[in-house]
């Protein structure tokens, strides 16, 4: 009943993440973080938490994955390096998120739970490997 996505409609053009109905009404925030873009968002399975990236907005190499629920409230980093985590998809389950990132010199796939425990490279190729997603 609701679209979640991200716009750079927040203050200096900042991107945010936003929710609306799925007419296109009601639209409000429920994140938004001045110097900072977030982006990518995905909806958990049962609808209780969106998984997004946000990353510095001039420099989006900082980027990490974060959860928060579907409220605005429980704001929670992932992951938390120097290289860009981003692009995460739920499993079907909701028990783990897969995503992407360069953190070992070339964009790989990864996984983690839900919680940002067992993080664990699935991918090891020199090509670029990117915006994973789930079979359901």
């Amino acid at each position: 009943s609701e679209i979640v996505f991200y716009s750079n409609r927040g203050p200096d053009g900042t991107y945010c993440i936003y929710i609306m109905g799925n007419d296109g009404s009601n639209v409000r925030e429920l994140h938004c973080e001045a110097g900072y873009a977030s982006t990518a968002p995905k909806w958990s399975p049962r609808g209780n938490k969106i998984a997004f990236t946000k990353g510095e907005k001039d420099n989006p190499s900082t980027s990490e994955i974060y959860i928060i629920n579907s409220d605005g409230t429980g704001l929670t980093r992932l992951t938390n390096n120097s290289y860009e985590d981003s692009g995460p998809a739920w499993s079907p389950s909701g028990d783990r998120i897969v995503f992407r990132s360069n953190r070992d010199g070339n964009y790989e796939i990864y996984v983690m739970n839900a919680d940002g425990t067992g993080q664990t490279r699935l991918t090891h190729d020199p090509a670029v490997d990117t915006w994973p997603s789930w079979a359901p």
